[in-house]
């Protein structure tokens, strides 16, 4: 995968990512489900996004293993994630500027959420990489 497919598919996942946490958001709200504990907040706010980004990076390198062998090594993984690193910076610069500002909570969402599928993506391409290395190191004999 390389650092140009990884950003472009960035956008559609991060749209993706938005939706289902506002869709799981909304279904918590509709069960009319009171008095949560801030950390099942966090986690509905976090969570699903995340799990987006981490599914769809992993799917999206797992396809493109079997187009082109990718080794899996610290420079090849920084390569091919490069942007979403980027993004991640951009974003968490942005949370970090407006994190005091009493007005930023109700747009801090729409920053977090991409966040979230942005730092997914990173671990969705470690996990296929993993994947990678350990098949590979496999010793298969023919009994």
């Amino acid at each position: 995968m390389r650092a140009a497919s990884s950003a472009l598919i960035w956008l559609p996942v991060a749209i993706l990512g938005c939706l289902v946490t506002l869709l799981t958001i909304s279904l918590v709200n509709a069960l009319n489900m009171k008095y949560l504990p801030d950390w099942v907040i966090w986690a509905l706010n976090l969570v699903p996004a995340f799990g987006v980004g981490v599914w769809s990076y992993y799917s999206f390198a797992r396809r493109q293993q079997r187009r082109v062998v990718i080794t899996e090594s610290p420079t090849g993984h920084l390569r091919r994630a490069a942007p979403l690193y980027v993004i991640s910076g951009l974003l968490g610069a942005v949370i970090a500027a407006n994190y005091s500002d009493p007005g930023f909570g109700l747009v801090a969402q729409l920053v977090v959420w991409p966040l979230m599928v942005a730092l997914g993506g990173i671990l969705g391409d470690v996990l296929a990489g993993r994947r990678v290395a350990t098949i590979g190191s496999r010793d298969v004999t023919n009994d």
